[in-house]
């Protein structure tokens, strides 16, 4: 009977181990840690926002197409729903811009150019990024008013912002996923026909590699 308390002792010992363990690092870490903002750039010379992207698929479909991206479980992922993006045409050229979520910061970006047109010669089209120190990313897209008969010209592409919670924000640049602006502003690309793969700034497609826990949700 002397021992019991000795073996109450362990035993508590050993649950609380038990119980400590059963926790996943990941929940130190909020839901909708990283919010998306999401514009399509088309030959139309009208930005298309997230409602664009929900016409033809679904918010799951593309919350798990984001997600599945950056390596992590979608519950650590929210669409920008409340962000507007914009769009100046002057001319043969177009200023397209794409917010920062709001009570984000901004971490990541990346563009990637489905296709251009005419994609060679001297009035190839012309589209670059560049992300502003704000969190806005940018892009510019010049596609020529072709005379009678040459056809249809445009620029084409989808862009994305990611925007991490600020009381994360400078853990996960100590961890190379966020990228902070130098500067007023910092060049993705500049293409003048194809190919043209378009460009990133800060590791979006590194999350889930750089932070295991977060590959399984709550």
């Amino acid at each position: 009977m002397k021992y019991l308390p000795i073996l109450k002792l362990i035993s508590t010992s050993s649950l609380l181990s038990i119980v400590c363990l059963s926790i996943s690092y990941a929940d130190t870490y909020p839901k909708n840690l990283f919010k998306i903002s999401q514009m399509k750039v088309d030959s139309v010379r009208q930005p298309h926002g997230l409602d664009w992207y929900l016409k033809s698929r679904e918010s799951k479909v593309i919350l798990t197409s984001i997600a599945s991206y950056m390596g992590v479980d979608p519950s650590y992922v929210s669409l920008a729903i409340d962000v507007l993006p914009s769009a100046s045409v002057q001319g043969e050229e177009t200023f397209y811009d794409l917010p920062l979520a709001p009570g984000y910061k901004y971490c990541a970006s990346r563009v990637g150019v489905t296709s251009l047109n005419p994609g060679s010669g001297n009035r190839a089209a012309v589209i670059d990024a560049k992300v502003f120190e704000n969190g806005h990313l940018g892009v510019y897209t010049w596609t020529p008013v072709n005379h009678f008969g040459e056809g249809k010209s445009w620029a084409e592409a989808d862009v994305q912002v990611m925007g991490i919670l600020n009381s994360y924000y400078t853990e996960y640049v100590n961890k190379g996923i966020c990228q902070q602006v130098s500067g007023s502003h910092e060049q993705l690309f500049s293409c003048r026909g194809n190919p043209c793969n378009g460009g990133s700034h800060g590791q979006m497609q590194d999350v889930g590699s750089v932070v295991q826990d977060l590959k399984s949700g709550w």
